[in-house]
C-alpha cells in the first residue's frame, strides 16, 4: 500500500476508530442487502423498506424461502428496485449453495 492511502487509512481510523451505519440489520446478510438497497436511496428510506421485512429475512435461505416476486414487491419503495431484487436474490441463491 502506498504511503498516501496508508496515511489517509490511519488517520480515518483515529478520527473515526468505531465507525457506524445509519442502516439498521441486525445479521451480516441484512447488512448486505441494506447495503445493496442504499445505492441511489437514501439510508431513511432503506430502513423504512427493510424493517418489517428483516423480521422475516436474516439469511439468505430466509430470501429464498420468501420468493422472488414477494421480495421485489416488499422492496419497491427503493429505486431500482427491480434489478436490486434480482441481484440481491442471486446472491441469495450462491450463498445458501455456498454454505452446503
Amino acid at each position: 500500500m502506498d504511503k498516501k492511502l496508508k496515511y489517509i487509512f490511519e488517520a480515518l481510523r483515529k478520527k473515526y476508530p468505531e465507525p457506524k451505519t445509519e442502516l439498521h440489520y441486525s445479521t451480516p446478510f441484512q447488512l448486505m442487502v441494506a447495503v445493496i438497497l442504499s445505492a441511489q436511496t437514501t439510508d431513511k428510506q432503506v430502513n423504512k423498506v427493510t424493517e418489517e421485512l428483516f423480521k422475516y429475512i436474516k439469511v439468505p435461505k430466509d430470501l429464498v424461502k420468501f420468493g422472488a416476486k414477494k421480495f421485489e414487491k416488499a422492496i419497491s419503495g427503493v429505486n431500482y428496485y427491480k434489478t436490486k431484487a434480482k441481484n440481491i436474490f442471486a446472491t441469495a441463491k450462491i450463498l445458501m449453495n455456498n454454505e452446503q
